[in-house]
């Protein structure tokens, strides 16, 4: 993905998480890391994020995040 004003937008309700996301071999380029809200176990294989800011975590648990490319300051 290039030219993304968001990587990553997950939102859940608390009661609900989003349970066993898998994203694997993904490159992102984007404006802003986005957010992940009420998740649970994602795992994240060889995935790049080239932005300038990560992705913002909140009420997640076993939730990774994408490795930083050359966008990050």
């Amino acid at each position: 993905v290039t030219n993304a004003k968001r990587a990553i937008y997950a939102n859940a309700y608390p009661e609900k998480p989003l349970q066993n996301v898998v994203f694997e071999n993904v490159w992102i380029e984007s404006k802003n890391g986005g957010s992940i809200n009420n998740a649970e176990n994602w795992e994240i294989k060889n995935v790049i994020l080239n932005a300038k800011e990560q992705v913002q975590l909140k009420n997640c648990i076993k939730v990774q995040l994408p490795v930083c490319g050359e966008g990050l300051q």
